[in-house]
C-alpha cells in the first residue's frame, strides 16, 4: 500500500515534465506548416506575399490565393516566422507559439503612409506606365462596349462590431440581448462582431452604350432585417457599381480624383514593382499614393495586364487624409476576368467600410457588400430588344413577384456563385432571432420615431412628434395632435388630419388631406388638403411657428408676423422616366393678419377682401436620372448628377370663390452640387419671379428671411420674414466647400478634420408702381430694393465634432430703402449636420 501511494507521488512529480515532453513530440510531429494570408479588412487574399524565417532567412511567396506551406524543422524552434507584404503591416510568429501545423487565416493590415521625401527625376518610370496605361484607356473601359447582359448577385451585410461583450451583457438597456453573444463570431484575429441585416439579391442587368441606357430587374431577394423595396434598388447593381477607367469616383457623396483622371499624376505617385502570371498572361503590378495632403484620392494596387494594359484586379482605400467622416476604413476590390480576347469585364467586387458615429475605437458598424457578375453576354441584338422597350434611361425595378425566399434553401444554395461563409450563416440565425424579440423591436421602433417623426400602430401613424407642442406669443402654449392611415390599411390610400389648440387665443384649429398614389414607379398621385391655422413665413427647414424646435430656438427680439390662414389645395403630380415631372396645383387662399402685419383697413379700396385668391399653379421639372428613397407615400431625393431645372407658371382668378386678385406669376430655377478635383464642392441656386398685375402682399414675392438662431442654406440669413417685397426679382445662392482648408497643412489640426466654406447670396429686385401704392397707406410697411442688389456673404467651419457647422455672416451691401433694413449687420448661426 506504501508502495502503491509512493508510485502516485512520483508520477504527479514528473507530470509536468510528461506534459512537456508529449508537446515537444507534438510539435517534432509536422515539417511544414501552412495559412492563408489575408486583408485585415477586405479578408480578401493577399497574392504573393512573402514568408521567410527571420534567422535562417529561408523563405517563399504565397500563391495567387494567398496560400503557403513552409518547412519548420530543429534550426525553427528558436526562430521567428516573419509575414509581409507591400503596403500592409509586418507580421511576426514566433515558432514557439506555433502549436498547429495549419495556421489558418492569418490577417495583414495596411500600413499607414509614410512621408517621402521627393526627388525630382527626369525620368518617371511609374509616370511612364501610368501614360501607356491612359493611352489603351479608351480600348479597355466596359462602358465602350456596345452592348452587354449580365447576372448580377448581391450580397450585403451590416454588423456591429467595437463592442465590449461584458459590458452589453451587464448593461440594462441590453441585457435582454445577451443570447445574441452566443452566436458571436470570434474566428481567429477579427473582431467579434454581430451581424444585425443581411441581403442577397438576383438581378438581370443590361446596357448598351450609345445613347448610354441601363436596366436592372431585381427578381431574387433575400432580406434579414429592414424590409424596402426603395432601398433594395439601391443595393443593386445599377447604383453600386464602380468604374475604374472613370476620371473620377463617387464613394460616400465625395468625388474622389481616379488614377485615370488625365490629370492624375498632379495628384498621384506611381510605382511599378512585381511581376506575376494570370492564365498564361503576365501581369504588372502598379502601385499609387497620394501626393496631396487632404486631397481626395486614393491609395491602393493595381495588376495591369501586360499586353492590353488592362486592369485585371484593382484595390482603392482612400487617402487616410482625404477627411471622410465616421470611417474607421474603407476599401473597394475588383476583379475582372478576359473574353474573346480583347474585353476585360467586371466578375467580382467588394467594398467593406467601417463606420464609426461616436467616433473610432468606439461602437461602430461594418459594411460588406459583395458582388459577383456572371454569364456575360456582349454585343447582342437580343440586349438592344430588351432595351428598347424600357422606358428612362436608368432603370430599376424590383419584380412584383419576387420570391423572399427562393435562396433560402441548400438547392437554391446552388444559385450563389459561393455558399454563404461561416459568419453569413450565423447571421441569418442572429437577425431572425433578434427580430422576433420584443424589446428589440421596442428599441427598432424607438429609432424609427426619432429618425423619421412619426410612429406607425398598425393601420395608422401617429406624427411628427415634432409639431405636438409648440408656442407663440399669439396662441401661447400649443398642442397639436397629427392622425393619418398607414401603408398596412392601404398602399394606395393615404388619409389623416390633425386637430391644434392655442391656450391663449383659445381657438382649435386644423386640416384634412386625403391622397391617392396612382403609382410609384414612376411617383404619380392626387392630393386633396384644407387647413385652416396660424402661419408665418416658411424658413423652409421645419422650424416654422408650429413646431417645436420653431419655438426653442426662435430669435425674441424679432417681431413675430401672424396671419390666419385657410387653405384648399387639390394635386395632381405626375413624372415620367426620363426625369420630367410635371405638377398642378388648384388652390384657393384666404389669409388674415394677426399681428406686426397690416390689417385688411389698408385695402378700402378695394371691392371684396384682398386677401382672397384663387389659382391654379402649373410646375414642369426636369432632374436627369434623379434618385430617391422612399418610405410608404413620401420620398426623399438623393440629387441628381445634373443640373435640376423647374419652372412655375401662376394664374390668379378674379371673381371667383370671392377672389379679388388678378395677375399671372412665373418663377424659374436651377440649381446644382457639382465637385471639381481641384476645388472641391460647388453648390449653386438662382431663382427669377416676375409677377404681372396688381397684388396685395400676401400674394407678392418676399425672399425667405431667417428668424431663428438655426443658419438656413437657402434663407438670406440676415434679413426678417417679410423684410423686402417684390414683383420681380432675381437672387443666387451660392456655398464653395474649400477641398484643402487651412487646417489641412498642419499636423496638429489635421486631425480636427475641419472643414472650411464659403458663401455669397445676392438678390436684386423691384416692385411695380400699382403695387406699391395697392400696399401703401400713409407710409410703406414693406421694403422694395428698387433695382438695387442686397448681399451676403459668410464664411465658417463645419465638421465641428463631426456633427456641428458654424456659420459667421456679414451684411456685403445694404441699399437704401423707404424703411431703414434691420440692424443686423453680422451674426453667427449654428446647425447640426451628419455628413460623410
Amino acid at each position: 500500500m506504501q508502495l502503491k501511494n509512493e508510485y502516485r507521488q512520483n508520477i504527479f512529480f514528473f507530470l509536468p515534465f510528461l506534459i512537456c515532453l508529449i508537446s515537444i513530440s507534438a510539435k517534432a510531429q509536422f515539417t511544414k506548416v501552412k495559412g492563408v494570408i489575408r486583408d485585415y479588412q477586405l479578408e480578401e487574399p493577399i497574392s504573393y506575399a512573402s514568408i521567410y524565417w527571420k534567422k535562417t532567412g529561408r523563405g517563399l511567396e504565397t500563391d495567387s490565393l494567398g496560400f503557403f506551406s513552409i518547412n519548420i524543422d530543429k534550426y525553427s524552434n528558436n526562430d521567428t516566422l516573419i509575414i509581409s507584404a507591400v503596403g500592409y503591416v509586418i507580421k511576426q510568429i514566433p515558432a514557439d507559439k506555433i502549436l498547429n501545423p495549419d495556421l489558418g487565416d492569418i490577417f495583414l493590415k495596411v500600413a499607414p503612409p509614410v512621408v517621402e521625401v521627393v526627388v525630382k527625376k527626369k525620368y518617371d518610370r511609374g509616370v511612364w506606365f501610368w501614360k501607356k496605361i491612359m493611352a489603351q484607356k479608351y480600348k479597355n473601359d466596359p462602358k465602350k462596349i456596345k452592348n452587354y447582359y449580365c447576372q448580377l448577385y448581391n450580397k450585403i451585410e451590416f454588423d456591429l462590431i467595437n463592442f465590449n461583450q461584458n459590458q452589453l451583457k451587464k448593461n440594462v438597456f441590453t441585457k435582454p440581448f445577451g443570447f445574441v453573444f452566443n452566436y458571436i463570431d470570434s474566428v481567429s484575429e477579427r473582431k467579434p462582431f454581430i451581424p444585425i441585416y443581411l441581403i442577397e439579391t438576383m438581378s438581370d442587368f443590361y446596357y448598351k452604350s450609345n445613347p448610354s441606357k441601363s436596366y436592372e430587374n431585381i427578381f431574387h431577394v433575400r432580406e434579414k432585417g429592414f424590409e424596402n423595396k426603395s432601398i433594395i434598388k439601391e443595393f443593386g447593381g445599377t447604383y453600386q457599381q464602380i468604374n475604374p477607367y472613370s476620371e473620377t469616383i463617387d464613394i460616400l457623396r465625395f468625388q474622389f480624383v481616379n488614377i485615370l483622371h488625365p490629370s492624375a499624376s498632379d495628384f498621384y505617385k506611381f510605382k511599378i514593382s512585381d511581376t506575376m502570371y494570370w492564365n498564361g498572361r503576365a501581369l504588372i503590378r502598379f502601385t499609387f499614393t497620394s501626393k496631396i495632403i487632404g486631397s481626395p484620392t486614393f491609395d491602393g494596387e493595381a495588376w495591369i495586364d501586360a499586353k492590353s494594359l488592362g486592369i485585371q484586379k484593382i484595390t482603392l482605400r482612400p487617402n487616410v487624409n482625404s477627411n471622410i467622416n465616421f470611417i474607421e476604413g474603407l476599401s473597394i476590390l475588383q476583379e475582372y476576368n478576359l473574353y474573346q480576347d480583347s474585353i476585360w469585364f467586371l466578375q467580382k467586387e467588394k467594398f467593406v467600410a467601417d463606420i464609426a458615429p461616436v467616433g473610432n475605437g468606439n461602437l461602430a458598424f461594418k459594411s460588406r457588400k459583395t458582388t459577383f457578375y456572371q454569364t456575360p453576354k456582349f454585343n447582342d441584338t437580343s440586349i438592344t430588344n430588351v432595351l428598347a422597350d424600357i422606358k428612362g434611361d436608368v432603370s430599376v425595378v424590383v419584380s412584383k413577384d419576387v420570391n423572399m425566399n427562393l435562396l433560402e434553401d441548400s438547392v437554391n444554395d446552388m444559385k450563389r456563385p459561393i455558399p454563404l461563409e461561416h459568419s453569413e450563416l450565423l447571421a441569418l440565425k442572429v437577425i431572425d432571432t433578434l427580430f422576433k424579440n420584443k424589446t428589440f423591436n421596442l428599441y427598432k421602433n424607438a429609432l424609427e420615431v426619432v429618425a423619421t417623426g412619426v410612429y406607425d400602430i398598425g393601420n395608422f401613424t401617429l406624427g411628427p412628434w415634432t409639431n405636438w407642442v409648440s408656442g407663440n406669443q399669439y396662441e401661447g402654449f400649443k398642442l397639436r395632435f397629427d392622425l393619418a392611415t398607414s401603408y398596412d390599411f392601404s398602399s394606395k390610400w393615404n388619409i389623416g388630419g390633425y386637430l391644434a389648440y392655442g391656450f391663449l387665443d383659445e381657438k382649435f384649429k386644423g386640416g384634412v388631406f386625403g391622397r391617392y398614389q396612382i403609382s410609384r414607379q414612376p411617383w404619380q398621385y392626387i392630393l386633396l388638403n384644407f387647413k385652416s391655422d396660424v402661419t408665418s413665413r416658411s424658413n423652409n427647414l421645419g422650424f416654422g411657428v408650429s413646431s417645436l424646435f420653431g419655438s426653442l430656438l426662435r430669435d425674441n427680439n424679432i417681431p413675430l408676423k401672424l396671419q390666419y390662414l385657410e387653405q384648399t389645395t387639390f394635386t395632381y403630380f405626375k413624372e415620367n422616366h426620363k426625369g420630367f415631372s410635371f405638377k398642378i396645383d388648384i388652390e384657393n387662399y384666404n389669409y388674415d393678419p394677426l399681428i406686426n402685419l397690416p390689417s385688411i383697413t389698408l385695402y378700402s379700396s378695394f371691392p371684396n377682401d384682398p386677401f382672397r385668391s384663387f389659382q391654379t399653379n402649373i410646375t414642369l421639372r426636369y432632374a436627369h436620372n434623379e434618385r430617391f428613397l422612399q418610405r410608404n407615400f413620401s420620398r426623399f431625393s438623393i440629387r441628381s448628377r445634373t443640373p435640376i431645372f423647374s419652372v412655375s407658371l401662376v394664374k390668379s382668378w378674379d371673381n371667383f370663390l370671392l377672389s379679388t386678385n388678378k395677375f399671372e406669376k412665373i418663377q424659374a430655377s436651377i440649381e446644382h452640387l457639382v465637385s471639381v478635383p481641384r476645388l472641391g464642392s460647388l453648390n449653386y441656386k438662382v431663382v427669377g419671379t416676375y409677377i404681372f398685375g396688381k397684388v396685395s402682399y400676401p400674394f407678392l414675392d418676399f425672399v425667405t428671411g431667417n428668424e431663428v438662431y438655426y443658419y438656413n442654406p437657402n434663407a438670406f440669413n440676415l434679413l426678417n420674414q417679410f423684410e423686402i417685397a417684390s414683383d420681380k426679382n432675381l437672387y443666387f445662392l451660392f456655398e464653395h466647400n474649400i477641398l484643402n482648408s487651412f487646417f489641412t497643412y498642419f499636423k496638429t489640426t489635421r486631425k480636427w478634420k475641419l472643414r472650411q466654406f464659403w458663401t455669397l447670396k445676392a438678390l436684386v429686385g423691384n416692385i411695380s408702381t400699382q403695387s406699391a401704392v395697392l400696399n401703401t397707406n400713409s407710409q410703406p410697411f414693406f421694403n422694395s430694393l428698387n433695382g438695387n442688389v442686397y448681399a451676403e456673404i459668410g464664411t465658417g467651419f463645419d465638421n465641428i465634432f463631426k456633427y456641428f457647422r458654424i456659420d459667421f455672416i456679414w451684411r456685403l451691401l445694404t441699399p437704401q430703402t423707404a424703411i431703414p433694413l434691420n440692424d443686423r449687420t453680422f451674426a453667427v448661426f449654428a446647425s447640426f449636420r451628419f455628413s460623410f
